[in-house]
């Protein structure tokens, strides 16, 4: 990363959250390097960075990565990672410690090797690949209303769901990105596990949600109880 244009200090390393994308994918490439050999980090100097993990990299810093927070310009990211899950070959769920969650396209995010957000020498070539980065979020999932601790997509359909400290754990339909469960779990949550099974694998499923959420948003348990 480049040095603090103040203090000429290296900037020192805070990772908030880590995902390795996924060896599904093997075809597909982002900047020519095959989406098995990424590895997903989120800080909290809220940033995104993308690392190439092979061991011929020729280097060992991000390859590509959002641009750095500026209280005087627009961001990406408002606020610390805490969370992150790959939903396809191209994009990437980001859960934040305000409970947003940012869909990124990594094919959008500024490549490390080509531009230096803190020192670059053309400024409006900085405030391009900014512009550019912030273009890459796709879409927001609404929903969460504290810090998202961990999101999980589930094996065999277009399925995320997510936990935090609101207590509540919510799925969402990741085409559409539409809310299709609100379950409210009386703890502050920090990791879940879906089953191995085909209960969500079905179109009647999603579309009976669907239909149930028109008619209102239905929750187990109390959201005034306190913990046991």
């Amino acid at each position: 990363l480049p040095h603090n244009p103040q203090t000429l200090l290296q900037q020192p390393i805070w990772s908030t959250a880590i995902q390795f994308l996924s060896p599904n994918d093997t075809t597909t490439q982002i900047n020519n390097i095959n989406t098995s050999d990424l590895l997903a980090v989120g800080t909290a100097y809220k940033q995104l960075q993308i690392y190439d993990v092979r061991a011929d990299a020729i280097q060992r810093r991000p390859v590509l990565y959002t641009p750095e927070w500026d209280s005087n310009k627009e961001n990406l990211f408002e606020h610390r990672i805490t969370s992150l899950c790959q939903l396809d070959c191209n994009t990437i769920a980001v859960g934040d410690s305000a409970g947003f969650i940012h869909a990124i396209d990594l094919r959008k995010v500024v490549m490390g090797n080509n531009n230096n957000i803190s020192s670059s020498s053309s400024s409006s070539s900085a405030s391009r690949n900014r512009n550019r980065s912030i273009a890459a979020s796709v879409g927001r999932f609404s929903g969460p209303a504290g810090s998202v601790r961990q999101i999980v997509k589930h094996e065999n359909s277009g399925i995320i769901a997510c936990v935090g400290l609101d207590r509540m754990m919510r799925t969402y339909d990741i085409r559409t990105r539409k809310q299709l469960d609100c379950v409210y779990l009386k703890q502050r949550l920090n990791c879940m596990l879906f089953c191995g099974d085909d209960t969500w694998t079905s179109e009647e499923y999603i579309h009976g949600v669907e239909d149930s959420f028109e008619e209102g948003v239905t929750t187990e348990g109390d959201i005034n109880d306190e913990d046991e």
